[in-house]
């Protein structure tokens, strides 16, 4: 390692390329030198003077370019195309100094027209080592943002580019960093998906699993049990023929949800009254309600903002979480369905009310384990896909002592 090595790395970039460009502005007042004493034959006192001008000319050309990039450099300010006519002025005053000097103090009328071409080529060796530092230093900036773009571009969306220097650097970063938000929200989008798919496919083969079992279960009854018997094989058959008919549901919401997923489901959208899909969806869950002495109670308000629905599929998917909040209901509690308005939505609430003899955890979890049948997880699924694509939400959660909730949220028409 030579001694110059470890100097030039303790200096900074701007540094370094300074310290280049006086090497190569020495090298060529040296070749120039030498040139003029083996191509003109000057002697020492002659080569002397010429150097003299020569060294004088770089030094008033670059001391002043170098300072104005420098401060051109550190600004980082106004458009980049006038930074680098900038950069591209300052070489030609380079050239022109570097030039006019050594002609104005070290010609005559009488001097070799030689020296005058060996001067301009002084100077044009002088003016393009200047070029290329101004060109290093102006793109500088863009070599940095190109390498964290790059970065971005291999998969760290959280990174950012600093949108500031001159406008169209600014610009160029502030694209980028939207084009690195939307790659970050489409794959965190993406990854949200893949994490419902699965729970789907769980859910899917939870679902299936259960008719599934209970036909085994009641074929092995009647393998072992039935002895023949017509209303033992009767009651077999109907449990088999009941359990085939659930899981033809299941598969068949399996279908509609990839049809629902691939756009083949036509919606007719329309402003709709959903106080009017509230009543409906409670008279139809109301006979099942009543056998397990559960209130179902509708609080509409028929005033309220129509929706922009499917009047259908929106019935459908009501009708689904309601039933899922009656199945989650207690014997002998109350079930309030409440309509809200929520800023540019409308809201329908079913909500278990606490009764004269509040239901505790412990009488919850018991009830649960004797009594609760539990809803398909992909009736949910289709219900919530069915509000989902026509801009709307929902929330399934649980209040005090395990009650249930759900909400669901449709925009106003």
């Amino acid at each position: 390692m030579s001694r110059g090595e470890p100097f030039m790395k303790t200096l900074p970039d701007t540094g370094r390329a300074v310290a280049l460009l006086a090497i190569a502005s020495v090298v060529a007042l040296a070749a120039t030198v030498t040139a003029a004493g083996v191509w003109l034959g000057f002697g020492g006192q002659s080569l002397a003077e010429i150097a003299g001008w020569l060294a004088a000319g770089a030094a008033l050309a670059l001391l002043p370019g170098v300072f104005l990039l420098w401060v051109v450099d550190r600004a980082e300010d106004g458009s980049y195309l006038a930074r680098l006519s900038i950069s591209g002025v300052l070489a030609v005053l380079v050239f022109a100094i570097a030039a006019i000097v050594p002609i104005w103090q070290g010609t005559d009328s009488t001097t070799d027209r030689r020296l005058l071409w060996l001067i301009i080529a002084f100077a044009a060796v002088i003016a393009i080592s200047f070029a290329f530092v101004a060109a290093w230093m102006d793109t500088r900036p863009v070599r940095a943002m190109a390498a964290r773009a790059s970065g971005i571009a291999g998969g760290l969306y959280e990174a950012r580019l600093p949108e500031t220097g001159n406008t169209e650097l600014a610009q160029i970063a502030t694209a980028i960093n939207l084009l690195a938000s939307r790659a970050q929200s489409s794959s965190i989008r993406k990854s949200n998906q893949d994490r419902a798919r699965e729970s789907l496919l769980l859910a899917i083969a939870a679902d299936a699993q259960v008719p599934i079992d209970a036909i085994r279960a009641i074929t092995q009854s009647m393998a072992s049990g039935s002895n023949g018997e017509p209303v033992a094989t009767r009651r077999h058959l109907d449990a088999i023929d009941r359990e085939t008919a659930s899981l033809q549901r299941r598969i068949d919401e399996v279908e509609e949800i990839a049809q629902l997923e691939s756009g083949q489901v036509t919606l007719r959208m329309q402003p709709v009254s959903l106080a009017q899909l509230v009543i409906a969806v409670c008279d139809r869950l109301q006979p099942g309600a009543a056998t397990r002495n559960v209130i179902l109670g509708p609080h509409v308000d028929f005033s309220a903002p129509r929706v922009l629905a499917d009047p259908d599929q929106t019935l459908r998917a009501l009708e689904a979480f309601v039933s899922y909040a009656l199945a989650e209901t207690p014997d002998g509690s109350q079930l309030a369905v409440e309509m809200r308005e929520s800023g540019q939505f409308v809201q329908v609430a079913a909500l278990e009310l606490p009764g004269e003899n509040a239901t505790d955890v412990a009488s919850r979890v018991r009830w649960e384990s004797a009594h609760r049948r539990r809803e398909s997880a992909l009736s949910l699924a289709v219900a919530g896909r069915l509000i989902e694509i026509q801009g709307g939400s929902f929330l399934i959660s649980r209040g005090n002592a395990g009650a249930p909730m759900v909400v669901v949220s449709l925009p106003r028409s």
